[in-house]
C-alpha cells in the first residue's frame, strides 16, 4: 500500500513540474496563439493566468496545437 501512495505522490509532483515549464513557455509565448487579444496583456494578467496553465496544463496544450 505504501509503494502505492509513494508512486502516486511522485506522479503528482512529476504533472506539477511539467505544468510549471509549460506554465512559464505558455503565458509568455502560447497565449498569443490562443487568444490575439492577450498580444497586450500586461505581467499581472499573465501571473493570473499562470496557476491555471499550470493545473490544465494538458488541456492548454491540446489548445495550443489546434490553434496553428
Amino acid at each position: 500500500m505504501e509503494i502505492l501512495i509513494v508512486t502516486f505522490l511522485y506522479l503528482i509532483q512529476i504533472y506539477f513540474i511539467i505544468g510549471i515549464v509549460f506554465g512559464i513557455v505558455f503565458v509568455s509565448v502560447g497565449l498569443q496563439r490562443i487568444d490575439h487579444g492577450a498580444q497586450k496583456a500586461s505581467f499581472g494578467t499573465r501571473l493570473i493566468l499562470f496557476p491555471g496553465s499550470v493545473a490544465f496544463w494538458i488541456v492548454m496544450l491540446i489548445k495550443w496545437l489546434k490553434s496553428k
